[in-house]
């Protein structure tokens, strides 16, 4: 059956392995990203009204900015896997404390910089992985095998947000917590593999800073040009849409039904992007 799929698919032998272990990675950082959204937006929710959202919203970014400058050097240092472990080990020791004072939550300070902290874990998180899948196949190979591993990373969040929705319902919005420490440690933990010449990979690094070569490739490349200023126009739609989801929420559930309620919404928002990707992705690219 496996093997059916496989040819199907269209996946070279050599390509097995790492298109295997990209997978697993891209389930355990399914889990990291949907879990750090629904326990920040509920913990947040719980003690601040939703007028102070805009607050997070800036503040996240402005820091994202500042962090991506050390993460890129961080990268061209150590390479994908040591930069993803550090990555991960960095935001998840900062989660350890709440884990162990829970009374931190309750407070607005605390709970503040606790929230941008799990924020961060999430969008860091995604980075990390679609860098390295980025880099894992030949160009003519990932326009074929970046799909598939797509629609999977959305299938993940998806079962992501049901799993997620069960341990809220009966244990409670704080075992999200240690679900998060749980699969940064699997992700650590998983190998990572690439079909990528090693001669290819060191060449690119010497290309410059990072940067630089994103300029070029915008000056150079219309479609990332265009799709980046989709991407720059889409996001106030995003935030304002967050916004008044999330103040409606807040108005009807307590923290453990916000919880549970987002839980779902990723489930059921993912599972609309699978059959997205599955019937449309795959003849675009």
């Amino acid at each position: 059956m496996i093997n059916k799929l496989v040819g199907f698919l269209g996946i070279e032998k050599h390509e097995q392995a790492p298109l295997s272990f990209l997978f697993l990675r891209a389930g355990a950082v399914a889990i990291i990203i949907v879990a750090t959204f629904v326990y920040q937006s509920a913990f947040f929710l719980t003690v601040f009204r939703a007028s102070t959202l805009p607050w997070l919203y800036a503040s996240v970014a402005i820091i994202t900015v500042v962090f991506s400058f050390p993460y890129s050097y961080l990268h061209r240092k150590l390479g994908d896997k040591r930069d993803d472990t550090v990555t991960m080990l960095f935001f998840g020791v900062g989660l350890v404390i709440p884990l162990f004072r829970p009374d931190l939550l309750m407070a607005k300070p605390t709970l503040f910089v606790i929230s941008i902290w799990v924020k961060l874990l999430g969008v860091f998180a995604a980075i990390s992985f679609w860098h390295h899948a980025t880099r894992a196949f030949p160009s003519r190979r990932a326009k074929a095998i970046l799909p598939i591993v797509a629609a999977g990373f959305s299938l993940g969040s998806a079962l992501a947000g049901k799993v997620i929705q069960l341990v809220v319902v009966y244990h409670g919005s704080s075992f999200i917590l240690p679900i998060i420490l749980g699969t940064i440690a699997i992700n650590i933990a998983i190998p990572s593999k690439g079909a990528q010449p090693e001669k290819v990979l060191r060449a690119r690094k010497k290309r410059g800073h990072l940067l630089k070569q994103s300029m070029t490739l915008l000056r150079t490349n219309r479609l990332a040009l265009y799709l980046t200023l989709f991407i720059l126009f889409t996001i106030p739609v995003f935030i304002c849409t967050d916004f008044i989801l999330k103040k409606a929420v807040r108005a009807n559930f307590g923290k453990d039904g916000m919880a549970a309620f987002f839980a779902n919404y990723q489930l059921y928002l993912n599972l609309g992007v699978f059959f997205l990707q599955t019937l449309i992705m795959g003849r675009l690219m």
